[in-house]
């Protein structure tokens, strides 16, 4: 069975593939993932790590650091006081990345779900204080 198989030498396949699109297209579908991952790992409760996927954002390209830039920044609008400084530690991974280093930055509290209920407390805290000075 395996001699009556139709064969393809690579000279073949290398005449009807075109390698620039597929390289483009892994880039893009990797892009993409990257981006994919930085949501999940900067949502709110997200436990994910973020080294990594900061990363892989700094690494794809101009446009997709544009974008992780921009999901970080439209992220501190509606983000929570206690997962400040996860989206904090985010935004020093990234920066590292473009330099070309890892900070491998722990964003405190943020990252130990231990400490989500007492964080919690002390950000009611500090919203019901801030409410009451501004009025």
């Amino acid at each position: 069975a395996y001699r009556s198989d139709l064969r393809v030498s690579m000279a073949e396949a290398a005449g009807v593939v075109d390698v620039k699109a597929e390289c483009e297209w892994r880039a893009t579908l990797g892009a993409r993932a990257a981006l994919a991952a930085l949501v999940e790992a900067t949502a709110p409760g997200s436990h994910a790590p973020l080294k990594e996927v900061c990363v892989a954002c700094s690494r794809a390209g101009t446009s997709v650091r544009t974008a992780a830039t921009a999901l970080l920044d439209a992220r501190s609008e509606s983000t929570p006081v206690v997962a400040l400084s996860r989206l904090l530690a985010a935004c020093a991974e990234l920066l590292a990345g473009e330099a070309g280093v890892g900070v491998g930055a722990r964003s405190g509290s943020a990252r130990e779900p231990k400490w989500a209920a007492a964080t919690a407390e002390l950000a009611a805290g500090a919203e019901a204080t801030f409410r009451a000075h501004a009025g």
